[in-house]
């Protein structure tokens, strides 16, 4: 939610002829919509067995698939193209990169908001939280601790660990137009065209909106030509902290161009709402559950189903899914909105990557079918939770017992394992060794290639992310990601495992609390 067209695939033209660049993850989708495969350039490889035993006609990155197209020709980038790709490409291409200007966004007007206010706006946004939390955990006596957690969430400190966030940035301000940093800087849904600037230690914070935006509160303090003047009016220069996964290129230019020495901050602002998140625990569990009542109930229609013979296709189990989220409110007395904010939901025999539901049919002869999704947890339009997780139907009698161990692994060998002070690529390696103690038959069942070197292999990916308002991309568990997890750290840990005619998925989220990890999906 706050860097879409990191994930977007990009529309290459080269005189006249139109290619698609894609991330190899988006196979599924690209082609249950049909996308010619002479059209498809991919890169970031996606890590399945099938190309770790095949290979992979993907490139490593999205400079590479361009470089495969330009030759030694100029190239041509969209202003609307996310900040941190054209860094990507400027530092491959130098000078042969050119950015096409967008049209001018308007005027704009400048609002005040004082930071006293927003803090009052979070207090009213989370009441009725811990009430709630405790109506969901009634039925899940394994996880009653976390109402005591649950209890005892900390003072709002935002403001204070965005000053420290700009500090190690050595900025002077930040300014945020991504929706989950607007609405964690603002207290306000987000919308289109509204950004948010706010200086180091400052009692107020200043919003810059479209002209034709009258739903802002605050002091108008003044209408600008442009989104760059206004922020000039409020600091004058300097290092600004800038979210170069969701700016627009040619946002970013124009304030480098009136002075700003610009400072890349998408991981810093993930981490900033990330370190924060045993704030809106209570939210975090009610999101949890949801995902786990709705995905679980979903599957056991769909066995059911297909145990009877009945004819069902993945939308069909997607449908359930939906149907469950209002089923859940119900039963526990939700007054806060959940509404779906990403799924994939596959069978194994039309495609093994990760890819939205179809009219695909699922017949006894479908042997996987993954349900990998997350909810969100909204008052007022505002973010307070997000989930992910994954669960599996799986009918052959050997993914059925690698789906028991993935699950085993994740369940009672990685999470309990993760406390305060745990580096995120250990757990990765850790993972990694409890599932090599099950390589003899895993590879004796079909269900893993013989002769890989897993570390090495499923290194590529991560087994799990931080959480809070969405899924992070920045801070995953991985080799490389020495990020130190500490008491409060919410995430996901998951195995994902495609190969041939199975897709199989376990992922539960865990909460790191006083005394113990817990499993908040289980």
């Amino acid at each position: 939610m706050d860097a879409p067209k990191m994930v977007t695939p990009v529309i290459a033209d080269r005189n006249g002829e139109r290619f698609l660049l894609a991330r190899e993850q988006e196979t599924g989708n690209l082609r249950a919509h049909g996308v010619p495969a002479e059209r498809l350039r991919f890169f970031d490889r996606y890590v399945s067995f099938d190309n770790i035993v095949n290979g992979s006609s993907a490139v490593e990155s999205l400079a590479d698939a361009v470089a495969q197209l330009a030759g030694s020709d100029p190239i041509v980038v969209g202003g609307d193209l996310p900040y941190s790709r054209y860094l990507h490409l400027h530092q491959r291409f130098g000078d042969r990169l050119r950015v096409e200007p967008s049209a001018s966004s308007g005027p704009v007007v400048l609002y005040r908001l004082a930071v006293r206010d927003v803090q009052d706006r979070f207090a009213r946004l989370r009441s009725g939280g811990a009430e709630a939390a405790a109506r969901v955990l009634r039925d899940r006596p394994h996880l009653r601790a976390l109402v005591t957690e649950v209890d005892r969430a900390p003072a709002d400190t935002r403001f204070d660990l965005l000053t420290d966030k700009l500090a190690e940035l050595n900025a002077d301000a930040v300014l945020s137009a991504a929706p989950p940093n607007v609405s964690e800087l603002t207290g306000l849904a987000p919308r289109t065209g509204l950004a948010v600037l706010w200086t180091r230690s400052a009692e107020h914070l200043h919003c810059v909106a479209p002209a034709d935006d009258h739903t802002i509160p605050g002091d108008v303090v003044g209408i600008h030509t442009s989104a760059t003047e206004a922020v000039r009016s409020v600091t004058d220069g300097g290092r600004l902290a800038i979210e170069e996964q969701w700016l627009d290129t040619s946002a970013a230019l124009s304030l480098r161009d009136a002075g700003f020495e610009l400072a890349p901050a998408s991981l810093a602002a993930s981490l900033w709402r990330e370190e924060r998140n045993r704030t809106d625990l209570a939210f975090m569990v009610i999101a949890a559950q949801a995902s786990r009542y709705c995905i679980e109930g979903a599957l056991q229609h769909a066995q059911q189903a297909l145990d009877d013979g009945a004819v069902l296709t993945e939308r069909d189990v997607y449908r359930r899914y939906l149907e469950l989220i209002p089923e859940f409110r119900a039963a526990f007395d939700i007054p806060f909105a959940i509404a779906p904010y990403f799924a994939n939901c596959h069978a194994a025999d039309r495609t093994i990557y990760p890819a939205i539901p179809t009219e695909h049919p699922l017949t006894a002869d479908t042997k996987t079918l993954k349900f990998d999704a997350g909810l969100k947890i909204t008052v007022d339009g505002v973010v307070l939770a997000t989930s992910d997780i994954a669960r599996s139907l799986v009918r052959s009698a050997e993914g059925q017992e690698a789906y028991r161990i993935f699950t085993d692994v994740i369940r009672n060998g990685v999470i309990p394992g993760i406390r305060p002070g745990t580096v995120c690529e250990k757990v990765h390696h850790g993972c990694v060794e409890l599932v090599l103690e099950h390589e003899a038959e895993l590879v004796e069942s079909g269900i893993m290639p013989a002769g890989i070197d897993l570390h090495a292999d499923y290194g590529r990916r991560n087994v799990g992310h931080l959480m809070g308002k969405q899924e992070s991309f920045l801070t995953e568990l991985r080799p490389g990601h020495t990020y130190m997890l500490g008491e409060g750290s919410f995430g996901a840990c998951e195995i994902q495992w495609p190969y041939h005619d199975h897709s199989i998925a376990s992922e539960d989220l865990w909460y790191i609390g006083r005394d113990a990890t817990y499993a908040i999906s289980s």
